[in-house]
Formats: C-alpha cells, sequence, structure tokens
C-alpha cells in the first residue's frame, strides 16, 4: 500500500539539493505531508517525561518456565488489528516468580511497543497484577485525551511517520522513543466536541472489543467442558 503522508516532491530546488550535499536520491527528498497544520507530538499527551520504571524488563529466556503465577508480556500481544492485549501461550510468558518486576499494570494503561513491531499499541482491558512488560515495551503516562491518543497511534498517519523515521533494513528495527516525535493532528474547529467525539467512538470500538473477547472465552468453556 502507497504511503498516504509521506510523498516524494515532484519538483526540486538548487538550493535543496546543496542542502542534501547533492544526492540525487529521491528517498532524500521525502517529507511528512499533514494538510492539518495543527498538531501535537506524542510527547506532548504525556503527564510527564518518559522515565526508565515505564519501560519493561528483560528477564532472559532461562526464567521462562512450563507453569507460573506469573508471566512477561511479549511484543506480540500488541496487534494492529485490536485495541486490546492478545493473552495467549506465545504472547505472555509464565516466568521464575522471583525474577518477576512489579510495574502495576492497571486497567487503561496504554502500552507501546519500541522494537520488534515498532508503534504498535493496546490499552489493558483490566488489571494485570501478575504481568510484567518485556524491555520493548512501554507504559505511557497519559491521563487526558488518552483515547483520542490511542485513536491515531492506530491510525496510518502515525505508523507513517514512524516507519519513516526508524531507518529500515534491519531484522529487528529499534525505534527507542522517536515515537513521541510523531505528529497527531488536532481539530481545528469544534475542537472540545470533536476530541470528545473521536473517544467515544474508541470507546465503543474498545467495549465491542472486550464483548467479543469475554463471549469467546465463554465459548471455549463451554467446549472444554
Amino acid at each position: 500500500m502507497s504511503n498516504s503522508y509521506v510523498k516524494t516532491p515532484t519538483a526540486i530546488s538548487f538550493s535543496d539539493i546543496v542542502e542534501k550535499e547533492f544526492t540525487l536520491s529521491s528517498s532524500q527528498y521525502m517529507d511528512l505531508v499533514m494538510p492539518n497544520e495543527n498538531f501535537l507530538y506524542v510527547k506532548d499527551f504525556l503527564s510527564r517525561p518518559l522515565q526508565r520504571k515505564d519501560l519493561g524488563v528483560e528477564v532472559g529466556s532461562l526464567n521462562y518456565i512450563g507453569k507460573s503465577t506469573h508471566y512477561f508480556l511479549r511484543t506480540k500481544a500488541l496487534q494492529q488489528h485490536s485495541f486490546l492485549p492478545e493473552i495467549t501461550g506465545e504472547t505472555a510468558l509464565p516466568i521464575i516468580p522471583n525474577c518477576f518486576v512489579r510495574m502495576n499494570l492497571i486497567k487503561g494503561d496504554l502500552i507501546i511497543s519500541k522494537d520488534s513491531n515498532i508503534g504498535e499499541i493496546v490499552i489493558l482491558d483490566k488489571d494485570y497484577p501478575n504481568f510484567m512488560l518485556s524491555g520493548a515495551l512501554y507504559k505511557l503516562p497519559v491521563s487526558d485525551k488518552k483515547f483520542y491518543l490511542l485513536a491515531f497511534i492506530k491510525h496510518n498517519i502515525f505508523r507513517e511517520q514512524l516507519d519513516f523515521m526508524v531507518p529500515k533494513g534491519a531484522t529487528i528495527r529499534h525505534a527507542k522513543t522517536l515515537f513521541l516525535d510523531c505528529k497527531i493532528p488536532m481539530p481545528n474547529i469544534n475542537a472540545d466536541e470533536t476530541i470528545k467525539f473521536v473517544e467515544l467512538l474508541t470507546q465503543a470500538i474498545i467495549n465491542k472489543e472486550q464483548l467479543i473477547k469475554e463471549r469467546h472465552e465463554k465459548i471455549l468453556q463451554q467446549i472444554e467442558q
């Protein structure tokens, strides 16, 4: 699928060529084109700057076990098609309780991936007291306009920006905290009402996903009985 927001210009000036040190590679002249010039950066939505405690911790494969009361959440739990985490035997690994790091994961927390499937984000549907995040996941400290931010991080406008920022070619791409510099468009007219409307729509989608998830679990329980 072609990019909608990152464009290559059809013409360039000599000063542009000089600025790019005389390279004629078209990729060097690509730029983000947003019709709406009213925007905030992702970092503007944070209630405070990101800290080390917001980032998960690697426990090492030696600490994976067959069964446990404590789990290690991997980036695979964050999928593009879902607003909620996908908790399976592959995405949440049982670990030795002694290596568990408490991260106070509660309902409504936004979790974003900085590595591998970079930019994927979910919102926690419930408290996860016995789960910890992998070292590739951040818990974002967001309290205001949380669902608005979530909606646009799920949108192509965010993904294309991040793909543009993060160097390609490596098997695993590392975005570090570049996602904080992605632009989130803001409404120009009836801003408060528009933001509220987007948040209500996003919450409705999340509620539907939650209902589907609960019914799916009930079906599986009936089958197992």
